[in-house]
């Protein structure tokens, strides 16, 4: 009770992941989206301080709503409210979305781990 009332109001961390437990929404890896979708930032699957201080100089940030601009073999670009913002397609595997429409769901691959339905290594 205490941490909630230090909270306030908040659902989510700072990254995006769900305070409540069970309250997780599925979202897609940015990196599957298709050109033109609309996109809406979930969170981010890693939390390496390097990472999150990258994304945060891109101003992608969990809540962002946007349009998927560009999707190539380097870079993906998300446009919102006229700023674009680019990452490399490795950190965009690791930003969940919703997206619309949104991409079919992967398959996972043999040497990748499935419990529940989270995945675990490469």
């Amino acid at each position: 009770e205490r941490m909630m009332a230090a909270i306030g109001g908040a659902t989510t961390c700072p990254h995006g992941h769900p305070i409540i437990e069970g309250a997780r929404e599925e979202g897609v890896p940015l990196a599957d989206v298709a050109e033109g979708a609309a996109v809406h930032v979930l969170r981010f699957e890693n939390e390496a301080e390097d990472l999150l201080h990258y994304l945060k100089d891109t101003g992608l940030r969990p809540g962002l709503e946007g349009t998927l601009a560009e999707s190539g073999p380097e870079e993906v670009v998300m446009q919102s409210d006229g700023r674009r913002h680019a990452v490399t397609r490795s950190v965009a595997e690791t930003v969940s979305v919703r997206a619309d429409p949104s991409p079919p769901a992967r398959t996972a691959l043999p040497d990748q781990l499935v419990l529940a339905r989270e995945r675990y290594g490469r």
